[in-house]
């Protein structure tokens, strides 16, 4: 074999698991024996374990890697805290969002990884409902949360 000949060789194989991987790449993930699941106690289960993964799967609790169940814990436990805290200053400034009122200002959390800033919506809700609140909550999250609440966005780990 002559080294164009093997060059070529190898320049096949190498398209053929490319075109492998990016098609698995494509590939919806689904939950297998393999799965890391999160049970009541928000401890990852190993994979392997008597539960069955698509059960967990259906309600959002099956995932690929022991990591990423262990950061979605870490999500919806940072979720929680601001939905509190931002329903906590709206019930003591006997704020809610009138969406029938146009005028009413309604203010949210941007999700910017660099900075934590918040800007008003008027009618739209581009977020879920709970995020939203008076000026002085969302104020609230970014001065006292703003790690919290790049915890809950996905935009931080940590």
């Amino acid at each position: 074999m002559n080294i164009d000949t093997a060059v070529q060789a190898i320049r096949d194989a190498a398209e053929k698991e490319i075109k492998k991987l990016l098609a698995e790449q494509d590939k919806p993930w689904e939950p297998d024996e393999d799965s890391w699941l999160i049970g009541g106690d928000e401890v990852p289960i190993a994979p392997n374990s008597s539960c069955r993964a698509g059960n967990y799967h259906a309600m959002g609790n099956a995932f690929p890697t022991k990591e990423a169940a262990e950061q979605a814990v870490a999500r919806r436990k940072a979720y929680v805290v601001i939905i509190r805290e931002v329903a906590r200053v709206n019930r003591e400034e006997e704020w809610f969002a009138n969406w029938g009122n146009r005028n009413q200002k309604k203010y949210y959390n941007y999700a910017n990884p660099e900075t934590a800033s918040y800007d008003v919506a008027y009618v739209s809700r581009i977020l879920p409902e709970e995020l939203y609140g008076c000026k002085k909550a969302i104020k609230n999250i970014i001065d006292h949360h703003a790690d919290t609440w790049k915890i809950a966005m996905g935009i931080s780990d940590e």
